[in-house]
């Protein structure tokens, strides 16, 4: 007697007695065990179970003869009982081993309810137990028989085809994407295709295609994407990239649809992949191998965005290209860097608009609009800046449409920035060209600034380069001309440099720029000071100091807002006459590490 402690016994049906109600657990009427599910009990008496015999009940029992199928085989699991049993967590009860505890019921000509784990016995006929595995044999004057067997992933997977199939015209990729995340290296048509022709075969039924523009689901989008590829190579005609990206936006009664293909088939709604996630990989797929380029989800040269609403699929799928108003280009923006050097004084960094026309270069005059008189209709408050000197080069050798100026940190107007130089970005807007020779770009550029500014260094930079040049710590070295209001001797002076050395400066913001800058005490750091004392009057000064640090309040004291200053430690009047900037470093690292170029430096 096999019994499962704790569980429902519906084995008793077919071990004890006559069926109550017609249906014995299969497990039970073969009288077997499997080695997946809770061990069982076993009666010590001799394993039996109903015969062939048409005539007897189930009550009825026979010595078991040995079951019908190869049993003589090599063993590949424990779930196999033949010939090793010492590979059996539980053993049959009369010890000959040859009874396989993954075995089946096989019921002639009867219903089976799968989800139920039953057969019918309304006739009181059974067939032997036979080895799961075993090859199936066909029963003597009953032609093909129907051998239950428990599920696996294949017919799953063939029935959730079968219901996708069931809910209409369904094209290919519609009906391989809920599949999408098995068997990689086929498109989600291909799987489609797949699952079709099983589906066909299984149910001997005769296979017919559909065209994606039968298809409920996609509408015909799903046979578009030769089409919209080609519309995005020709909208990138005379652009230059090495990397793109293609987004997609899908109708919103689309994503209904998918979403219906899904509930209508009891699956999960987000399983496989999306049509929109579809279109992007295949549409991009295909815009790669023609352009000869690569797929970048972070940060591509070009991206190129579909609306599908734009355009009518039905008729894209005869044409090789789609409207051209459906693609919108986006040319992300390219990066120069490099370091300049301003070789004379009283020039910006960047764009100073004139403060009294405002940039317009223009002012209301008795006789209407005249030239502005404080800039002279140039708008600006100076001639030239650095900024103007760079961006025009770098834009044209990238023919882009314009260009914004990014330094680290600037140096007053009046101070020179000299030696190394300050790093800089220049950032291009729509670049259509993304390689220019960056030596023959200094050299352009140098050329044309004709001895006031100077760039080295030029390289083709990351995005990531332009929040570096704006954000890294960096540490400034100086030069500055001091001249003092009384006379100073040189004991005092070397001092007065002693105690500013290493020291730690509280600076109130300012009075030259107190009204572009918030009204707060900062804290700087000294580095390193020393000079000369050319005169009692005049002395040079070199310094380093921490980023942020002014310089020339170090000198005056900015009457007191800086403590300590070199004014305030002699007792008497000191002002900067001259500034040189001599040096701009990172405080831990260089600025200039190889994981923000997208180039290699050039041996120069």
């Amino acid at each position: 007697m096999i019994v499962r402690p704790g569980l429902d016994e519906r084995g008793d049906d077919a071990l004890r007695e006559p069926c109550r109600d017609g249906e014995a657990d299969i497990v039970s009427a073969a009288g077997v065990n499997h080695a997946d599910n809770v061990p069982l009990e076993i009666d010590e008496r001799p394993a039996a179970v109903a015969g062939i015999d048409r005539g007897i009940g189930l009550n009825d029992t026979r010595e078991r003869e040995r079951p019908v199928g190869e049993l003589e085989r090599s063993v590949d699991a424990t779930d196999d009982a033949c010939g090793q049993r010492s590979l059996e967590p539980v053993g049959v009860a009369d010890r000959s081993d040859l009874l396989a505890d993954d075995g089946v019921v096989l019921a002639q000509g009867q219903r089976w309810y799968f989800a139920r784990n039953v057969i019918d016995l309304e006739d009181g006929q059974i067939a032997v137990v036979v080895a799961a595995d075993a090859p199936v044999p066909r029963a003597p004057g009953e032609g093909k028989t129907c051998y239950p067997r428990l599920p696996d992933a294949r017919d799953m997977i063939t029935e959730d085809a079968r219901a996708l199939l069931a809910t209409g015209a369904v094209c290919d990729s519609c009906l391989g994407r809920p599949f999408a995340e098995r068997s990689f290296g086929l498109t989600n048509a291909e799987r489609g295709r797949a699952l079709r022709t099983t589906v066909a075969l299984a149910d001997d039924d005769d296979f017919e295609s559909t065209e994606p523009a039968d298809c409920w689901v996609c509408e015909g989008y799903c046979g578009t994407f030769d089409a919209v590829a080609e519309t995005i190579v020709d909208a990138l005609e005379g652009t230059a990239f090495a990397t793109y990206q293609v987004g997609t936006r899908v109708p919103p009664l689309v994503e209904e649809n998918e979403r219906l293909l899904r509930e209508d088939a009891g699956l999960e709604p987000d399983v496989g992949e999306s049509m929109k996630r579809e279109l992007n990989r295949e549409v991009g797929r295909r815009v790669g191998a023609t352009t000869d380029t690569e797929v970048d989800f972070d940060r591509p040269d070009v991206l190129a965005v579909v609306d599908l609403a734009g355009f009518d699929p039905l008729e894209a799928l005869g044409s090789e290209s789609v409207t051209g108003h459906a693609v919108d280009v986006q040319i992300n923006p390219a990066f120069v860097y490099g370091r300049y050097r301003k070789l004379e004084r009283d020039i910006p960094q960047t764009e100073w608009p004139c403060r009294e026309c405002g940039g317009s270069g223009s002012q209301l005059g008795d006789d209407g609009e005249e030239p502005c008189d404080y800039c002279g209709g140039s708008g600006y408050m100076y001639d030239t800046s650095v900024e103007q000197v760079v961006r025009p080069h770098v834009v044209d050798a990238m023919d882009g449409d314009e260009g914004t100026f990014h330094g680290a940190g600037r140096e007053d107007v009046d101070a020179r920035m000299l030696e190394g130089g300050r790093p800089f970005v220049l950032e291009v807007k729509r670049p259509r060209f993304r390689d220019p020779d960056p030596e023959a770009l200094e050299r352009e550029i140098n050329d044309a600034a004709e001895g006031a500014v100077e760039v080295d260094g030029l390289r083709l930079a990351t995005y990531e380069m332009v929040e570096r040049v704006k954000e890294h710590d960096a540490s400034k070295h100086y030069r500055a001309a001091v001249e003092f209001g009384n006379a100073v001797d040189e004991a005092a002076f070397e001092t007065a440099l002693d105690e500013l050395e290493g020291t730690t400066v509280e600076q109130y913001t300012p009075e030259r720029v107190d009204h572009r800058r918030a009204g707060l005490t900062r804290e700087r750091t000294v580095y390193g000071i020393d000079g000369d004392l050319r005169s009692p009057t005049e002395a040079e000064v070199r310094l380093h100091g921490e980023g942020g640090l002014y310089v020339k309040e170090l000198i005056s004291s900015d009457n007191g807002r800086t403590e300590p200053s070199l004014a305030g430690l002699l007792e008497t009047e000191a002002e900067v006459t001259a500034l040189d900037v001599t040096g701009v470093e990172g405080e831990d690292e260089p600025f200039e590490l190889d994981a923000y170029f997208r180039d290699e430096p050039s041996e120069r």
